[in-house]
């Protein structure tokens, strides 16, 4: 069992994998919730608990709700850091379980594919499991 299995439920894992990873990385509701193949109120409790707390910036555009990592707050470079390790620690890596290693790509700029999440994101459902030992 991996650390942060223990420390985090697997939601908020996805959540601070997706968001903490990169530089600067913002994804809107919808977008987080295609990537990390959970349910749709499973994300939005996680979501709202770590913007109540100050680690998420929440704002929107038109009927978005987009959401990135605060670097304001306190223990961002804690857990960007121990994202950051999880990363490395995990044998297939952020880019094999489909999770983008945000920071390398814009995901927040969806119009350059079709409004849709790439191929190379896809998570399929062995990809999920995998994300649940992060």
């Amino acid at each position: 069992m991996k650390t942060l299995e223990v420390l985090f439920p697997q939601a908020r894992r996805i959540i601070i994998r997706l968001l903490f990873t990169g530089t600067d990385t913002s994804l809107y509701m919808r977008e987080i919730v295609r990537l990390s193949g959970l349910a749709v109120g499973t994300m939005q409790t996680e979501l709202a608990k770590l913007r109540d707390v100050g680690l998420l910036e929440e704002w929107r555009d038109g009927n978005r709700l987009y959401f990135r990592a605060n670097p304001k707050h306190p223990f961002y470079p804690e857990l960007k850091a121990m994202a950051k390790k999880a990363a490395e620690d995990d044998q297939t890596g952020p880019e094999q379980a489909g999770v983008p290693v945000l920071g390398s790509e814009d995901p927040s700029d969806l119009d350059q594919h079709g409004g849709s999440i790439p191929e190379s994101w896809a998570i399929q459902s062995e990809d999920v499991l995998n994300l649940g030992g992060f």
